[in-house]
Parts: structure tokens; C-alpha cells; sequence
């Protein structure tokens, strides 16, 4: 969805990067279908100078978050199938559907650059990424602690005989279980650039610093349909919100039409991370009334839980690309962009599968990483 914060943000750069009268001179001055200028001063090439837009399309891989299984990893549990069968519960689902994939999304950069001193704003967006599976026969190993005085009880337990007298560990088996999982990632940023002079190779070589902010979040949904559980939902949410200095690098050289690039940038990311789960457990569940081969030491369940947690999640982005000046403004461009940030909080790692409540498990908050990689192409503006 191109989104309205598309618009804001870009009004926002035009404000930010250097007075508008002034960007708005420098465009009426540009002649942008004019035959493109490519001739040296001494024997170097030119680099541009004022204001510049690069507007990118996006087609960029997300990884998948690490490998775990819907239920309670590395669980098992002595169940009865019957008064006489029982068999060893393992959990017969993971989250491997979430295995990432290839996302479409924009990315703009915009500036005035003089001499040597300007100002540099970007902004990417992915366009939301689905991934949706759907399960038939599902098993779900729950951690169920003990409960009540001597000798204890355990909440997945009922009768398993027709008397209603042999209360037993009973399987946890959703006829039908539907996952789906959406991942929202886009990002911003504000530099001070400085140019130097060109070097005896007739590259130019820009540092930057400046602020960065990226907005990298999960959500992970269960529908638990039939079974001892029947009519279970649970969504666990992962929201990373990265904010921090940054620091890095620009080369670019020309070569008649052709220009080709490289930028590496490092930020200290500060990571506000919001976690939330909230669901329901066995709707239909009637701990009143005895039914064979029913759950009887659990009602139905409701649980909202909320957290909050600081990490340092450090992050590195590489971009390289090759333009090919079509007019004296106008240049056509390609590209590879890649970033990778440490310590991100996913929605399905964090689920802590215990009854009567479920929970957060705290302890995997910062378990994963995001790298983000793929092909650019769009154009440029006197860049």
C-alpha cells in the first residue's frame, strides 16, 4: 500500500534539506531533458552539486525469524488415548512457513549538496509481507504445571473411561490449526554530509553523520479449530522500534554517462521493543460437566499480557549502484542495497506455551536478527 506517510515525510525533507526557495531555484534552473553534460574540468569529472532526488522501487528479501515449534520447544508429554493406549505428545507444527521471501516497496533520497557541507534525507518503505498456512491434525505440546493440594492435578486432564473416574493426561489436537504471520519494516533518516575534494583517481569520497530511526514489526496469529482445545486463538505481537546515531561513507566516480557508487553506514541502534500476546484457550470447554476423553480441570481462558524491554541492536547497511545519465538531469539506475540488524524481538519466537494462560517468554527477546537485501532500480534527479 503506498502509504499517506509517503507524502508527509516527503514535505518534511523538502523543509529539512536546505530552504525551499532555494531547492525551488536550483530545480527552475535545471534543465532536465537537456543533452547530458559530460565533459571534465582539468582532467576530472564533475560531481553534481544543489539539490537531488533518487526515487527507488524495491524488491528486497526478508530472512525468516529462527526455527521453533507452535508449542512448547523440545516438550513432550505422557498422554491417553484411549483406557489402555497412550502414546508420547510432540509438538507436529513449527513456524517454518514464515520463511520470509522476496517484498516489494520505495525508497527516496533527497538533499541539497554544495562544495563540500549538505544535507541528506531517506526514507523505504516494504510493502507488507503475508505469510499464511494452514494445517490439518495438529498437535501442541503445553506446558501444564501442577495446580491444587496433594496429589496435584493438572489442567489437560479428563476422564478417559465411560464411568468418568480415571481422570488422565489428555492430548492436545487441533482438528485444523491457521497460522499467518505479517512483518511491517520501513525506516528513516537525516545526515550532514561532507564532500572532499576529488582524489587523484577522480573519485569523490562523502562522510556522513547524522539520526536514524527503523520501525521493524511481527505478528504471529493462531486459530485453533476442533479438538481437546476447540475454538483457541492466540496473536503475539513484536514491535522493534530502532532509533540511534549514525555514521558512514560514500565513493562515487564517474565515467562519461556512467556513474557508479558505494555506501556503507553503521548505527548504534536503540531498541525500544513493545511485546504483546493476547488470546483466548478452549471456548467450548465446560469444566462442569464430565465427557469422556474432555478436558475437565480447565475452563475456558482469556489472557492480554504486555512488556516492554530495551535492547542494543546494532545495524549495518551497504548499498552499490550504477546510473546511466540519459539527459543533464535525468539518470536511470540499478542497484543492490543490503542491511542487518542484531537483536530483533519475532512474534513467534516469544510465546511461552503454558497453561491455563499461556505468556511471554522474555528470554528470546533479542534471539533474532533481520537482513534485509535485494535489488533497487529507479532514477536520478542531479545526483
Amino acid at each position: 500500500m503506498f502509504r499517506t506517510r509517503f507524502l508527509l515525510l516527503l514535505a518534511t525533507a523538502l523543509g529539512i534539506c536546505g530552504a525551499v526557495p532555494a531547492i525551488a531555484q536550483d530545480i527552475e534552473k535545471m534543465e532536465w531533458f537537456a543533452p547530458p553534460d559530460i565533459s571534465f574540468f582539468g582532467s576530472r569529472p564533475r560531481a553534481n552539486e544543489g539539490f537531488f532526488l533518487t526515487f527507488e522501487g524495491l524488491a528486497w528479501h526478508l530472512n525468516g525469524p529462527g526455527k521453533t515449534t507452535v508449542g512448547k520447544e523440545g516438550a513432550t508429554r505422557l498422554v491417553y488415548l484411549s483406557e489402555t493406549v497412550t502414546a508420547v505428545e510432540t509438538n507436529s507444527m513449527t513456524n517454518g512457513f514464515v520463511d520470509g521471501g522476496f517484498e516489494g516497496g520505495y525508497r527516496f533520497d533527497i538533499g541539497n549538496q554544495g562544495r563540500h557541507h549538505g544535507l541528506h534525507f531517506s526514507f523505504f518503505d516494504l510493502l507488507r509481507e503475508r505469510d499464511y498456512f494452514v494445517a490439518p491434525g495438529v498437535s501442541v505440546v503445553f506446558h501444564d504445571p501442577p495446580f491444587g493440594e496433594s496429589p496435584p492435578r493438572y489442567h489437560l486432564q479428563g476422564p478417559i473411561n465411560a464411568a468418568l473416574t480415571n481422570i488422565q493426561n489428555l492430548p492436545v489436537r487441533f482438528t485444523q490449526l491457521e497460522l499467518q504471520n505479517r512483518l511491517d519494516a520501513w525506516g528513516l533518516e537525516l545526515n550532514y554530509v561532507y564532500r572532499m575534494h576529488p582524489n587523484r583517481f577522480g573519485g569523490f569520497l562523502e562522510f556522513m553523520g547524522g539520526v536514524r530511526y527503523i520501525e521493524f514489526d511481527d505478528e504471529f496469529a493462531a486459530v485453533g479449530t476442533g479438538g481437546t482445545l476447540d475454538e483457541s486463538r492466540w496473536t503475539s505481537m513484536a514491535e522493534n522500534h530502532l532509533v540511534g546515531p549514525q555514521v558512514g561513507g560514500r565513493w562515487f566516480r564517474k565515467f562519461g554517462r556512467w556513474t557508479w557508487s558505494a555506501e556503507s553506514k553503521f548505527i548504534f541502534g536503540f531498541n525500544q521493543q513493545n511485546l504483546r500476546l493476547e488470546g483466548f484457550l478452549g471456548s467450548n470447554l465446560d469444566p462442569t460437566t464430565l465427557v469422556q476423553y474432555q478436558i475437565s480441570n480447565m475452563g475456558p481462558t482469556t489472557f492480554v499480557y504486555r512488556e516492554h524491554e530495551d535492547e542494543f541492536s546494532p545495524a549495518v547497511e551497504l548499498r552499490i549502484a550504477f546510473s546511466y545519465q540519459v539527459t543533464s538531469a535525468i539518470s536511470a539506475r540499478v542497484g543492490w542495497t543490503g542491511m542487518w540488524i542484531d537483536n530483533i524481538a519475532r512474534a513467534s519466537r516469544i510465546i511461552d506455551y503454558s497453561v491455563p494462560n499461556m505468556g511471554i517468554d522474555l528470554s528470546r527477546n533479542s534471539a533474532d536478527y533481520a537482513f534485509m537485501n535485494g535489488v533497487t532500480f529507479g532514477i536520478d534527479l542531479n545526483r
